[in-house]
């Protein structure tokens, strides 16, 4: 005899019945109703069964060659137009680098200075002779401090463009190998992504889950031994992605309930405000009814009392 609950689709009571009967009748409420029928239908045998194969799924775990799958389509998946786009922009920027490697030749480390020296010499030279020429013989000293001078920015120029060269060799030297460095690992990436989507078949995610955040949460589904098919462990992303929904909702209405309630008090606050300034003009009302009154009867007396006065006046 095998015994298993059952909940009475009448009263709903939680019941222990022989599921070799045919027929029950609840305790309670004595509904009589079909064993066979409620074991099909009933909510605990379903709950029962789909933990028994939660338990078993994770007690078995999925099939190591696709998790193994899973783990290495992520990057290819997911970095492969990234990893082009790096290689296309760094490939460019190497190749302008080398355009501008190109013009500092040896001949142009040795001839460009002597150029630029000789401009600022002659530039210098013409000053002094047009001086010796205006002035005659006083510009003669003039002439021999210009000459002074016409060597001594014809050096610092030519030495200065050449340390300028030698630097920008040295900086674009270490650049060009820097990237080349850049494009190499992005070569042997785009290679490893090739050889990973050559390997392993793609289609085992489906097309609207292959973003890195979502073949993440596959592959540590199946990792965790959550799910053991890629079927599994989508329904448990979705379901997770319900939770996240739901989550926000209740957050949103909590802050709409907040604000609300908020209203609410603030309103109240306004009405008491309102109301106590009612009550202040009244109590002021009648305070000044009660002074006029007052005055009003303080007036009377003094004017008796100057009638009287003049009354006994006349008397007298």
């Amino acid at each position: 005899m095998k015994i298993i609950t059952l909940q009475c689709p009448n009263c709903a009571a939680m019941l222990d019945i022989n599921a070799d009967l045919k027929s029950a009748v609840c305790n309670y409420c004595g509904k009589q109703f079909i064993v066979q029928e409620e074991i099909q239908d009933n909510p605990l045998k379903m709950g029962y069964e789909f933990e028994r194969g939660r338990i078993a799924a994770q007690n078995e775990g999925a099939d190591p060659k696709l998790i193994e799958a899973v783990g290495a389509l992520i990057d290819p998946v997911c970095n492969m137009d990234q990893l082009k786009q790096r290689m296309n922009d760094s490939s460019a920027k190497l190749h302008s680098m080398y355009k501008q490697r190109e013009k500092i030749t040896p001949e142009a480390k040795k001839n460009h200075p002597l150029i630029l020296g000789g401009i600022i010499a002659g530039l210098f030279l013409l000053t002094s002779f047009k001086e010796l020429i205006l002035q005659g013989t006083a510009g003669i000293s003039f002439f021999l401090s210009g000459l002074f001078s016409t060597v001594l920015f014809g050096l610092i120029g030519y030495f200065g463009y050449k340390k300028y060269l030698e630097n920008k060799e040295s900086t674009l030297d270490t650049s060009i190998e820097n990237e080349r460095r850049t494009v190499a690992e992005m070569e042997q990436r785009i290679a490893a992504a090739n050889d990973a989507l050559q390997r392993y078949d793609v289609n085992i995610i489906p097309p609207r889950y292959r973003n890195r955040e979502e073949m993440t949460f596959i592959h540590q589904t199946l990792l965790q031994k959550r799910a053991v098919s890629i079927q599994q462990a989508v329904n448990l992303l979705e379901e997770e992605k319900y939770r996240r929904v739901l989550q926000k909702q209740h957050e949103e209405q909590m802050e709409l309930e907040r604000k609300r309630v908020e209203a609410i008090e603030r309103t109240a606050e306004l009405e008491e405000r309102r109301v106590d300034l009612e009550e202040r003009k009244h109590e002021n009302a009648e305070k000044a009814v009660a002074a006029v009154a007052t005055a009003a009867v303080a007036g009377g007396v003094v004017i008796a009392g100057k009638v009287v006065h003049s009354a006994i006046k006349k008397i007298l």
